[in-house]
């Protein structure tokens, strides 16, 4: 049987498992006669259940599969391949956690096999879906340029009057370095409960236990759970485990609760000291649900949202169903950071009032409203802000789509007018959208902003669904200390289009409809000369480190 290509480059993938556990050195191909492997009777077997994270692997970056714990069991880990169980398979690994890296997309049979101390077996069997990795074009090789002919010597030139004096050009005033974001636990989405918490199989359970202090563990589904007016002066954990999970999570006037749990969404209002980490929120692929995930409409203090995943919605056409994290109102010291927001079908995040923001190291995409809605989606808007909001460090993609086709779009980020609070928005990834970037262009707030300043990012491949619209668009016709520089942008159209009064604020920017004038890497980084001008900082998007894609 020929080697399907999926498997070339997973040649040189590192299969990573568990301390002592033992793994082949290589990936093996040869064509050996599968083992069919019988259920064991139930009840007199080990089980067989394994997780993935992430959830919806894309090729190149790593997945974890792990398998339920079973004392004295073994495992190991096949993909099937196309001709299914009775086919030729593949060994991934053995162990009960096994690290893997696709090296091409695709529907994978991913199949783990338990075997007890009695050498009795089970097998379980999934399909998985391996996404393919957006990848960076490749520009064709410019042609030669003629020699320049040789030039005339000058002629003398009389001096030149002297210059009028002219005013420096304006600087914006330095922003205040906001409070830093929590360390990363180096996992994302995996619930978890936290050592020595208390087993809880109800809703009227969990909110007992946390009013008197305690640590929470659901290990069954629950529904809804109020835990309003709850407070305390140390922090109480809740989390889930097994088939534990949650619907609705609600904090009103509530503090220093941490979640760590499978749940549907939560609505968080005058609360403080929040804590959602390591979370997976929303729906599923198969059963995508209508919440605002994560909605908070007033004024809430001190609110982290970190490392988790966050997805699967849809939207009917009131405006308020099917968002990723809907944060508008007042909420000082958000820190929303290093999440994955996917497959949302509003907006994948909206906000936000309040000081002190910071949006960092987040992936948000694909976003898309699903075709039965007229809901708009835009991987980020921002309605209005407080002093100090950054936007820093994010991958933004593929607006405009749901589940892999085209649908109705709205914008890759909106950032309304009429405002003097500081913003930064900095070395984001803008990328692949049916719509595009704008700054005070969507029309509620005005087209006057001040304290404004967008630089070091790349805006690539945006604004697909019209002929001659730019992927980043300059809509702001006032305002002061506003300042574009260094960012790079590519699509057809140019890349950029600027009202006149941009004229005074840009400098250092490379767009074009030349696409070997800005190319990428796989990590979105831009690799040309124009990009990484020699002896100066470079122009457009850096990968950071501490992400999770």
């Amino acid at each position: 049987m020929t080697i399907p290509a999926r498997f070339l480059l997973a040649l040189a993938a590192t299969l990573l498992v568990l301390p002592g556990t033992a793994m082949a050195a290589k990936h093996r191909h040869a064509s050996s006669k599968a083992k069919s492997i019988k259920r064991a009777a139930a009840g007199t077997g080990p089980v067989a259940k394994y997780t993935l994270t992430p959830s919806r692997p894309v090729t190149g970056n790593q997945v974890t599969f792990t398998a339920s714990a079973c004392t004295g069991c073994t495992y190991a880990w096949e993909d099937d391949g196309p001709d299914g169980a009775g086919g030729t398979q593949w060994q991934l690994g053995t162990g009960r956690t096994l690290r893997f890296t696709f090296a091409s997309a695709g529907t994978k049979l991913v199949r783990l096999t338990v075997t007890d101390s009695s050498r009795r077996r089970t097998s379980l069997r999934k399909s998985i879906t391996v996404l393919a990795k957006t990848p960076a074009p490749v520009p064709p090789p410019p042609a030669p340029a003629p020699p320049p002919p040789p030039a005339p010597p000058p002629a003398p030139a009389p001096p030149p009057p002297p210059a009028p004096a002219t005013p420096p050009e304006p600087t914006p005033p330095p922003l205040p370095a906001p409070a830093p974001a929590p360390p990363s636990s180096g996992v994302l989405g995996q619930p978890s409960c936290v050592s020595g918490a208390t087993a809880a199989g109800s809703a009227a359970q969990v909110r007992s236990l946390v009013s008197a202090g305690a640590n929470v563990c659901v290990t069954t589904s629950i529904g809804d759970v109020d835990l309003d007016g709850l407070t305390s002066s140390t922090m109480r954990y809740i989390g889930t485990t097994g088939a534990g999970a949650i619907g609705e999570i609600t904090l009103l006037g509530s503090s220093r609760i941490n979640i760590r749990a499978r749940f549907r969404s939560t609505t968080i209002r005058n609360s403080s000291l929040i804590t959602i980490e390591q979370s997976t929120i929303g729906g599923t692929p198969g059963n995508r649900v209508l919440d605002q995930l994560i909605f908070m409409p007033d004024t809430n203090n001190d609110v982290t949202i970190a490392d988790n995943d966050i997805g699967w919605t849809t939207a009917d056409n009131s405006g308020n169903t099917g968002y990723g994290c809907r944060c508008y109102g007042t909420n000082n010291r958000l820190r929303f950071v290093r999440n994955r927001v996917h497959d949302i079908a509003a907006d994948g995040f909206q906000g936000v009032g309040g000081s002190d923001v910071l949006i960092d190291g987040n992936e948000i995409g694909p976003v898309g409203a699903n075709p039965s809605s007229s809901e708009h989606s835009d991987n980020i808007q921002i309605t209005g802000n407080g002093s100090n909001l950054r936007i820093t460090n994010n991958w933004l993609h593929h607006q405009g789509y749901f589940d892999g086709a085209v649908t109705g779009n709205s914008g890759a980020t909106y950032i309304h007018g009429g405002t003097t609070s500081a913003l930064l928005y900095e070395n984001n990834l803008v990328q692949a959208g049916r719509g595009r970037v704008e700054f005070g262009g969507l029309g509620t707030g005005g087209t006057t902003r001040s304290n404004l300043t967008v630089r070091r990012n790349t805006f690539y491949d945006l604004g697909q669904a019209y002929t001659g619209f730019p992927g980043m668009e300059w809509d702001l016709n006032g305002g002061a200390n506003d300042l574009v520089e260094r960012n790079a942008a590519w699509d057809p159209d140019g890349g950029g289009s600027f009202t006149s009064a941009m004229a005074g604020t840009s400098r250092d920017n490379v767009f074009s409809s030349d696409r070997s004038r800005v190319s990428l890497d796989a990590d979105g980084n831009c690799t040309t000369a124009q990009c990484n001008p020699a002896g100066q900082e470079p122009i457009g998007f850096r990968k950071p480190a501490g992400v999770h894609w």
